[in-house]
């Protein structure tokens, strides 16, 4: 690894609250109600500039479809102005801010940030400064936080199809945490932990869980490379191999690009001449070109110089020609074909074949689309084959590799919001004390738990319970939340915490012993009454005292007495009247 190697991350983590610019619940629901259509496009901002991500998305003249649910109002709509922000969520960042270490902004301004591919439907994001100029502590030294943000959520994608993308309008306005790095992280392993820790601080606070509440974007920039944004990940277990691999794809374009400009004699220039073949293909039976019987068109973009270049792996399985193809889908094509593949594979018949390689006796790439989509697919096809080095953009995470995705987003993407007043943080600041430290939390329940059982209540969604009624019994309370509620939920029963607080209170008062709780909750949960109900109905309250002792003196053995009422008695009552009963003798 390159000592010259730079990362920073960003970190979008969902906050456990109302919605940031109204009172609509978070939860998502899946019952659609109804669907809008809506077209968006770029605009110039306040010093005239168009986001050039922006134009890029516009491009596209794509329809967006968004689905309405019963727990969305006309702000996710854009039928009416944002609310005020949610001071809720305001407080919460706040607390993330201090375990940062940030300084407080003195008045925070909602900004609007440009987003056209559909994700909002006033097609930009809220977003607002809180904190700057944190920094958090690594095995590899300190890494600088830069900026702490509180914005909207996007809508969640349902589908998306070559002109059109559906999405759902109850995850938009979600409030986000946005924790933005300085490029302080050294290498892939040091990525890793430096998420990690910032996600476990993360979970110390009130944010959603689960899959997709939480994702990180790498920046990575090497020597003789590019910054590139990698968006996209959900799971940093697989950071460390994605960012390997995009150093690995960012050297070996390099090395693709000066071999092209040897061919060249210096500089990679070449004019663009595009060639309709269409007639070639008119009887072929190969479904890749049915649609030519249609009317769509065959073009090939005449690329000298590129033998044998299209077909050179940038990683295992991913070369220089599939660079070019996910750069002109955007145009609305399904991919290109080149000449260093093995044409056979697209069952064209043998004289269409010979036809092809007369016409074509020079590099190309081929595109099968309406004709002004042909044209535009190969002219980005050129444009990118013209770089003469390694592009900055934003690509996004599949199958552990980086694609192409869009252009990086410059300033002229942002501009003030006008419909919501300034936040005065520093009114705020004081009043909010930051949530426990992880490592002391930890620290303190390994004494209390041992490691393997601390590890897990440590940030535990429902540690709340822990802390509420574990003190008289710490290791079985942490048991039941951590261990017994999953494995109740492999058989789908799903325990809630109302269910959990009535056990444990239960438990404290002596109603019934540990070795009940399994049947106790799988009893209530599907027959819907409480615990206390639960254990009358199965007749298993706790035997205790006088009635114990009887049994005791009848059965004398424990493992006789555990055998017959094991749901009912604590061994540890028996083993104390054995005792007893002994020292009496």
């Amino acid at each position: 690894m390159t000592d010259k190697f730079k990362c920073g991350l960003e970190i979008h983590q969902r906050l456990d609250t109302h919605k940031l610019f109204c009172s609509c619940s978070s939860n998502e629901n899946r019952d659609v109600g109804l669907r809008i259509h809506r077209r968006q496009y770029a605009v110039k901002s306040e010093l005239g500039e168009t986001d050039i991500a922006a134009r890029y998305e516009e491009m596209k003249e794509n329809e967006y479809v968004y689905d309405i649910y019963d727990n969305c109002c006309l702000v996710e709509t854009d039928g009416e102005p944002p609310h005020d922000v949610n001071p809720e969520a305001v407080e919460i960042v706040i607390g993330i801010a201090k375990m940062l270490h940030a300084k407080p902004i003195d008045e925070a301004y909602v900004m609007r940030k440009t987003v056209i591919d559909g994700s909002n439907t006033s097609g930009f994001q809220r977003t607002m400064v809180i904190a700057t100029d944190g920094y958090v502590e690594t095995s590899k030294g300190r890494v600088r936080i830069e900026s702490i943000c509180l914005e909207e959520e996007s809508a969640g994608i349902v589908k998306r199809d070559i002109g059109r993308a559906e999405y759902r309008l109850d995850r938009l306005g979600i409030p986000l945490v946005e924790i933005t790095t300085a490029p302080d992280i050294i290498d892939p392993d040091h990525a890793v932990e430096t998420a990690g820790k910032i996600g476990r601080m993360l979970r110390m606070t009130k944010v959603l869980r689960g899959i997709g509440t939480i994702r990180q974007d790498v920046n990575v920039s090497i020597p003789k490379g590019a910054r590139v944004e990698i968006k996209g990940f959900q799971d940093i277990r697989e950071m460390k191999k994605v960012i390997l691999n995009e150093i690995e794809r960012q050297k070996r374009y390099n090395e693709i690009i000066e071999e092209l400009k040897k061919r060249f004699n210096g500089k990679i220039e070449y004019p663009f001449e595009a060639y309709d073949i269409t007639n070639i293909f008119e009887n072929t039976k190969s479904k890749l070109f049915s649609n030519v019987k249609k009317g769509w068109k065959v073009m090939a973009l005449k690329m000298p110089n590129f033998e044998g270049i299209f077909g050179s792996e940038l990683l295992s399985g991913y070369r220089y020609g599939t660079e070019l193809s996910d750069y002109a889908k955007p145009a609305g094509v399904n991919g290109i074909i080149h000449s260093d593949e093995n044409i056979e594979k697209y069952h064209l018949e043998e004289d269409i074949i010979d036809q092809l390689n007369i016409t074509l006796d020079f590099p190309y790439v081929m595109v099968v689309a309406p004709e002004d989509v042909c044209l535009n697919a190969l002219h980005r096809v050129y444009e990118r084959s013209l770089l003469s080095s390694v592009p900055a953009e934003t690509r996004k995470v599949s199958s552990l590799t980086t694609r192409y995705f869009r252009p990086l987003p410059g300033s002229a993407r942002m501009y003030p919001e006008t419909d919501i007043p300034p936040v005065k943080i520093h009114n705020l600041w004081d009043k909010v004390n930051p949530p426990e430290d992880y490592d002391d939390r930890l620290s303190k329940l390994e004494k209390m738990l041992g490691k393997e059982l601390a590890s897990k209540i440590v940030v535990h969604p429902k540690y709340y319970l822990f802390e509420k009624f574990g003190m008289s019994d710490p290791k079985t309370v942490a048991w039941v939340i951590t261990d017994l509620t999953r494995s109740l939920s492999r058989s789908n029963v799903i325990v809630s915490d109302e269910l959990l607080e009535q056990l444990f209170k239960a438990y404290s008062d002596g109603l019934l012993v540990r070795a009940a709780f399994e049947d106790v909750l799988k009893y209530a949960v599907e027959n819907n009454v409480d615990v206390r109900t639960a254990v009358e109905q199965l007749n298993i309250k706790r035997i205790r005292d006088k009635e114990l002792e009887k049994i005791v003196r009848e059965l004398k053995n424990i493992k006789d007495i555990m055998r017959k009422y094991r749901l009912q008695v604590d061994p540890k009552d028996v083993q104390e009247i054995l005792k007893n009963e002994k020292m009496k003798k």
